[in-house]
């Protein structure tokens, strides 16, 4: 279950790009903490969703930020992205 779970990702269209995500590894989160993430402030519920899409976003895209992965989330859903089925994988 866990393995399927790990290897499930996403393809999102945010403008003319697309993004893949998936769900985040203990690698990708020291990756987000050595760039930055202070993941003490992790349990509000925007910034897990937050926390959550950027990691997810570290596997296939690992020169994104944090700030360019907010930004990215804010405008998927501008868009209309459906972010219950993203929250579904990650």
């Amino acid at each position: 279950m866990e393995e399927w779970i790990r290897s499930k990702l996403i393809k999102i269209k945010v403008g003319e790009k697309e993004y893949s995500l998936g769900y985040p590894t203990r690698k990708d989160a020291v990756k987000a903490e050595i760039n930055g993430l202070d993941i003490t402030n992790a349990g509000r519920v925007l910034m897990l969703t937050e926390t959550l899409f950027y990691t997810g976003l570290l596997a296939k895209h690992p020169e994104i930020t944090r700030e360019e992965a907010v930004e990215l989330l804010e405008k998927y859903m501008e868009e209309d992205g459906d972010i219950e089925e993203v929250k579904e994988v990650i």
